[in-house]
């Protein structure tokens, strides 16, 4: 099946070993030089890999013309130096230990959209857990049509294809629970406080760093498969955000760069924790979460319907389904299951 990407690669954990033939020459090298703390020879390697030494010498080559850092000593052999800021598969498997979220990794080098990429290989049957990364999109999609800025090698572009065991009726629940490990691992890895706007938007200083896109294939009263989109502004520069309003990154608020991979491992990791008490029902236990980090909740906030409607009132928390609960000024509650929201005070 041919994928809307350039580049593709599609690498299975060594817990699932089943795929292994699809990981390039490329990644088993860089997992050999990631695996050891010293030098590790190119017959070795060649030994391992099942290849010649000529071979190994022609891909630690081409790892370097991409940007690692590999020192070659003569009778010692390679070491890895530095990796470049690459999102490839084998750096972001290394040392993960997911149970399900980065069970499969496909990485694109450029697309229209991850969830363009994921949707083709959800509906072709691709395991739950299974994660597109894209260094560039060049469509990617944001809520409500609207598009998500996505300059090559600055953010991170993901979806994630699960297959929850959920009435649509919960469908909200993955969003605030991917909002909230955005949130998270923003707050832990980079250092940065973050704030949750309703439904699918992570804040920093008032200005949008996270956006996610939950797009579902349901029938019935079942959900067949859901992609989660994420994207996150991590090293864009003031002129990469030019003319997106509302927008910042964490590096212009952090003042210094970021380690995409560290996020995106740190991102995964909270996702994958989270999503196993999604799969036990622990509905309270997300809501509560989100509930904690709320720039919404208490603030008075206008809310926009997908048909144009329009009302004003102050958000008083989420339901049991996640919809945003809105006092309106007359004093009745507003149960808001979708639509824009804007923060007015």
């Amino acid at each position: 099946m041919p994928l809307n990407c350039s580049r593709t690669w599609r690498y299975p954990m060594s817990a699932h070993r089943d795929g292994a033939a699809e990981e390039t020459i490329e990644d088993r090298i860089i997992h050999c030089l990631l695996g050891v703390r010293t030098h590790i020879s190119g017959e070795e390697i060649a030994r391992l890999l099942r290849v010649s030494r000529t071979a190994v010498w022609n891909h630690v080559s081409k790892l370097r013309s991409r940007g690692f850092r590999i020192e070659s000593v003569p009778h010692l052999g390679h070491r890895l130096v530095e990796a470049p800021d690459l999102l490839l598969p084998s750096l972001v498997a290394y040392g993960l230990e997911t149970r399900v979220a980065g069970r499969r990794i496909v990485y694109c080098e450029r697309t229209t959209s991850s969830s363009d990429v994921a949707e083709q290989l959800a509906r072709a049957g691709e395991p739950e857990g299974t994660v597109v990364i894209a260094e560039e999109q060049t469509k990617g999609r944001g809520r409500i049509g609207r598009h998500w800025h996505s300059p090559v090698g600055k953010g991170i572009y993901l979806s994630l294809i699960v297959r929850p065991s959920l009435s649509p009726a919960k469908v909200s629940f993955l969003t605030l629970l991917s909002a909230v490990c955005a949130q998270e691992s923003i707050a832990d890895f980079a250092g940065v406080r973050a704030f949750l706007k309703w439904p699918n938007d992570v804040l920093v200083a008032g200005g949008k760093v996270c956006g996610i896109l939950t797009e579902l294939n349901t029938e019935a009263d079942r959900i067949n498969y859901a992609i989660v989109g994420v994207g996150i502004n991590v090293n864009h520069s003031a002129q990469d955000l030019h003319g997106v309003p509302g927008a910042t990154s964490l590096r212009l608020e952090a003042g210094t760069e970021i380690s995409r991979l560290g996020l995106l491992q740190s991102f995964l990791r909270a996702f994958d924790r989270r999503y196993m008490r999604l799969r036990e029902e622990r509905y309270k236990e997300i809501r509560d979460a989100w509930l904690e980090a709320s720039a919404t909740v208490g603030r008075r906030v206008a809310v926009k319907s997908l048909a144009g409607e329009g009302c004003e009132g102050i958000a008083t928390g989420i339901d049991e389904d996640g919809c945003l609960l809105l006092r309106l000024d007359n004093g009745t509650t507003r149960r808001v299951t979708g639509g824009d929201v804007t923060l007015v005070a």
